[in-house]
């Protein structure tokens, strides 16, 4: 069966060392978005919908977030 999953992940900054997710010292986490990309098509989801988005702030500053939208693919029989 198909299904709909929509989240969204707050966007990490650049970083060339980083394994596509990061534990802030704000205690939370922030994601690379071709990471996200990879691990939902890595669980049989198409191609996912992601564009960024500023959906708070925090210490008067935007946080970039990235909602996403995916559609679990029917399997075939």
């Amino acid at each position: 069966m198909g299904g709909h999953l929509v989240f969204t992940v707050e966007k990490m900054a650049a970083a060339a060392d980083a394994p596509g997710y990061r534990l802030e010292p704000s205690g939370r986490y922030t994601h690379a978005p071709g990471y996200v990309s990879r691990a939902l098509q890595a669980a049989g989801f198409a191609a996912p919908a992601v564009e960024e988005a500023v959906l708070r702030t925090e210490g008067g500053k935007p946080v970039t977030e990235l909602p996403y939208s995916a559609r679990k693919a029917v399997a075939s029989r």
